[in-house]
């Protein structure tokens, strides 16, 4: 077998890949291109295909966005001022497309956004991968772009505004019937619902497209649509209707399990439910009532209001004789201090006091 027929094989797999979370697709994927780059050193595109997967697969096992932008980043340090210089190849507009999520800044977001789209248009519209590429890419960088524009209801100012949302989701779907079978595009229509109820902070057009997702659409696309409300539910304010206040809490609880390694068996049998119970909590299908989350407040050690707001610390809360203790302790590292630090230390106190 030659090595340009190793290398189809290689991407034919790629493209492939049906989703991120599908672990072993992705690991025999990056298998298969790193015995392939022991024999071909010089062949950066398939290097940076291998990375994007990589930093794709570290996105959906840890949702560690931070940690995905660093492994990218000498794609976008590399690849970008290439477009500038030379068209770029469809395999290289691939990887910005997949790795768009994950640019360091929404300058490099917006610049992959252009570039991308704007080469597809002029230069790959016989290839067979370009609607593809284009739905990867309007699936990627769309919703980022309308984030980092609108990031919150104050940002949404004029009919402008509004329209120019508009325009990106409309232009989301358009691709999307491009993309899809007619059987798969209303799933998408969907998506987009909850996309634009999100950034429209519409509580209800949120539920119509999770309620229409969860009865008539595979499992996937019903936690991708809940993957965009847990992502962006902020944008909601106080726009949140019941069932996905139901969703974040089950999701922060679900978190907080994986984070303390508790099963859901002992987590289940400790605050007094089933497992199917807790597992109808977690997923967002019934909401937990006080007494269950009163009861995982103490087993995960977190503030009842957590759950509701994200934060995770408990107030330090001292006794008199622990002040006592600490006042008197403090004292004896001041008696120590030099005067310059005396200074410093006086300083802070007066900048905390006024």
């Amino acid at each position: 077998m030659s090595a340009v027929e190793t290398r189809e094989m290689i991407l034919r797999e790629y493209y492939t890949i049906k989703s991120w979370k599908d672990s072993r697709h992705i690991n025999s994927f990056i298998k298969k291109s790193i015995s392939f780059l022991k024999y071909n050193v010089q062949d950066e595109e398939l290097r940076y295909l291998m990375l994007s997967a990589k930093a794709n697969k570290e996105y959906f096992c840890t949702n560690n966005l931070e940690l995905c932008k660093k492994m990218t980043l000498p794609i976008f340090n590399e690849l970008l001022p290439e477009a500038e210089t030379r068209v770029l190849s469809l395999l290289e507009v691939t990887i910005l497309a997949s790795i768009a999520t994950y640019a360091p800044t929404f300058e490099a977001t917006k610049a992959c956004s252009d570039i991308v789209l704007g080469l597809l248009e002029s230069e790959y519209k016989d290839e067979k991968r370009y609607n593809v590429t284009r739905l990867m890419i309007s699936h990627n960088i769309i919703p980022r772009l309308v984030e980092a524009k609108y990031p919150s209801a104050d940002s949404i100012k004029t009919e402008g505004d509004i329209k120019e949302i508009n325009r990106l989701f409309e232009k989301h779907l358009e691709i999307c019937k491009i993309g899809f079978e007619k059987k798969t595009h209303p799933n998408y229509e969907a998506i987009t619902k909850v996309r634009e109820g999100i950034f429209f902070m519409n509580g209800k057009l949120i539920d119509q497209g999770l309620s229409w997702l969860k009865e008539n659409a595979e499992r996937a696309y019903y936690h991708t649509a809940v993957d965009e409300l847990l992502l962006y539910y902020t944008h909601l304010e106080n726009e949140l209707t019941k069932s996905q206040i139901d969703i974040v809490i089950g999701h922060r609880i679900k978190q907080q399990l994986i984070a303390q390694g508790l099963s859901m068996e002992d987590a289940a049998r400790d605050i007094g439910l089933t497992k199917s119970g807790l597992g109808q909590i977690l997923t967002g299908r019934r909401g937990a009532k006080a007494i269950h989350l009163y009861n995982l407040s103490d087993l995960l050690d977190v503030e009842e209001t957590y759950f509701f707001r994200g934060k995770k610390e408990r107030p330090v809360i001292f006794k008199e004789e622990q002040l006592d203790a600490q006042t008197s302790d403090m004292l004896k590292k001041l008696a120590k201090a030099t005067d310059e630090q005396k200074k410093k230390i006086s300083i802070m106190i007066d900048l905390f006091l006024s």
